[in-house]
């Protein structure tokens, strides 16, 4: 008749799920926050297409490609912008290189347009994962320029190494 068996059982019971709820809110914060996020390579993607969008129209390179020059820089054809509130203006941390070749004659393109900060050219080919080199893309794309077959080389890079140091 004096059996008590009342709360303290049960404190033991709640103690555990305390202890299991608690690990279980540390190890999901733990993961949502322990690993960064870095956003360049969609962002040189986007970059890519977006030059090849600006060149190229119905599979058929625009008329204002031509093999002696091109009418303008980049950055005022495809309404580009280059600068970054994050950085000064003379660090641009962009990169884009547009090579056409004819398809007949491959090694040797036609038609070479760099613009940006070229010192992030030479590190795209660096495929470790560093976070202090810069994230590149190279896409081709085959065209049809006055007749002719060409390949179109983008090569488009994301420096911004502080914010992902």
């Amino acid at each position: 008749m004096n059996k008590r068996g009342d709360e303290r059982v049960l404190y033991f019971y709640w103690f555990f799920l305390f202890v299991i709820v608690a690990v279980a809110i540390v190890i999901g914060v733990g993961v949502f926050y322990g690993h960064s996020i870095d956003v360049r390579g969609a962002e040189s993607e986007l970059l890519a297409d977006r030059i090849i969008d600006c060149f190229i129209d119905g599979g058929k390179v625009k008329d204002f490609v031509s093999e002696e020059r091109i009418e303008g820089n980049i950055i005022n054809l495809c309404n580009l912008n280059f600068r970054d509130e994050n950085y000064e203006p003379e660090n641009i941390q962009y990169y884009v290189n547009v090579s056409f070749y004819y398809l007949e004659n491959y090694p040797d393109n036609f038609l070479e347009i760099i613009e940006g900060n070229d010192f992030y050219f030479p590190r795209c080919d660096y495929e470790g994962d560093d976070r202090n080199s810069p994230r590149c893309i190279k896409k081709n794309v085959y065209s049809n320029l006055n007749g002719t077959e060409v390949l179109m080389q983008v090569v488009a890079g994301i420096g911004k190494v502080n914010e992902n140091a």
